[in-house]
């Protein structure tokens, strides 16, 4: 008999526990629209209350997925356009150099801008507090001097570069194009109509909820913050918010929200290995040929990773509140966890099938059709 989903995820938990060191985690599911759980470990190591589907975790690159999906829907509001100028919404374009002025919007959203993974200036700055908040001191001023003194690498539009930096630099300018932030922006434009009401910017914006404490090599890290580059990673969510946010991907024509969705799932360009980036998702097909879409995420304290299938409905979601030691493989454990449990239901539609079939009344033969007179057939080939 195949297995459940919440069987398939109380099988993978012993071996994600180890990744994780025997800190706290949750894993979850949702197959078409239905959820399940599985929570280990407590908020702090410390005996507080054990971590559940209302639990707090910093959920670092998964953010990604949430401002492609703002810039999706600002993009069918008329408010900016894929192909936009980053020197349209920037003070000083001036002094940008113009292979750089002419990066467009969905190119940052794309990964394809040809940017770096980080500014160059971040390191300097970042270097007394690089295994706590890196990002937490990075302003306004320090990201426009950054980009006057850089040029892409590739061709934009065409080069396939991860980049923290131009995720964050698209957070700002939807931002000035709407002349509000981009933390008051992904909450009301996004988490709200799509039901997410736990999922915040900041752990104080949600003090009835409990908030994992992140962990780096055993040791309690600060709560995670990003300054002006917070489109890259500075959501926090539940572990029952992202599966509700998984479902919204995987049926949107329930949400408010659909033209958007459908939006973030189209490819902009491939990467090395054949996946391709869509707008902040990372889009694979499987050997089987199913087309899965899937996003990990870290901050010093945290890790997070979700996926989902549209073909069969299927989509699952991990937090941990640490680190993965090295060697440790929880991401790819996740994915493998992820594929038994979508290969599971495509077993499951397709034994329902031939039950259907096999409850079908048994062929009796050739069935004489009613004449029909004075209807005019496909060609006319009645004449």
């Amino acid at each position: 008999m195949t297995p459940r989903p919440a069987e398939r995820l109380a099988a993978g938990l012993p071996g994600l526990r180890r990744s994780f060191r025997g800190g706290a985690l949750v894993v979850g599911a949702v197959v078409r629209g239905r959820r399940s759980v599985v929570c280990h470990g407590v908020l702090d190591r410390d005996g507080r209350p054990p971590v559940d589907a209302r639990t707090l975790f910093e959920v670092g690159s998964v953010t990604k997925t949430f401002t492609g999906l703002l810039f999706a829907d600002m993009v069918e509001r008329g408010e900016v356009g894929f192909d936009d100028p980053i020197s349209a919404y920037l003070p000083d374009a001036g002094r940008l150099r113009p292979a750089t002025a002419a990066i467009t919007l969905g190119q940052l959203a794309s990964h394809t801008s040809g940017l770096p993974r980080l500014p160059r200036n971040l390191y300097r700055r970042a270097a007394s507090a690089w295994n706590s908040n890196p990002y937490a001191g990075y302003g306004l001023a320090d990201l426009h001097a950054a980009l006057c003194r850089m040029s892409p690498r590739g061709t934009p539009g065409v080069t396939c570069r991860y980049s923290n930096l131009g995720v964050g630099l698209l957070g700002v300018l939807l931002g000035r194009a709407v002349r509000q932030d981009y933390r008051r922006l992904v909450v009301e434009r996004v988490c709200l109509p799509l039901g997410l009401e736990q999922t915040c910017v900041d752990e104080r914006d949600r003090p009835e909820l409990l908030s994992a404490v992140g962990h780096r090599r055993g040791g309690r890290v600060p709560p995670w913050r990003m300054g002006v580059l917070a489109a890259a990673g500075v959501l926090r969510a539940t572990p029952g918010d992202l599966l509700r946010y998984l479902d919204a991907h995987l049926r949107p024509h329930r949400t408010a929200l659909e033209a958007a969705l459908w939006r973030t799932h189209e490819a902009w360009g491939r990467r090395r290995g054949g996946d391709e980036f869509c707008l902040d998702w990372t889009r694979r097909v499987t050997a089987s040929g199913d087309t899965v879409f899937l996003h990990s995420g870290a901050t010093r304290g945290c890790t997070a990773f979700v996926a989902f299938c549209p073909r069969w409905g299927t989509g699952l979601a991990l937090v941990g509140d640490s680190t993965p030691g090295v060697g440790a493989r929880a991401i790819a454990q996740a994915y493998r966890l992820f594929s038994q449990i979508t290969a599971d239901e495509a077993a499951r539609r397709a034994a329902a099938q031939v039950r259907v079939w096999a409850a079908a009344p048994a062929y009796a033969g050739p069935v004489e059709m009613p004449v029909q007179r004075g209807v005019l057939l496909p060609g006319d080939v009645s004449r």
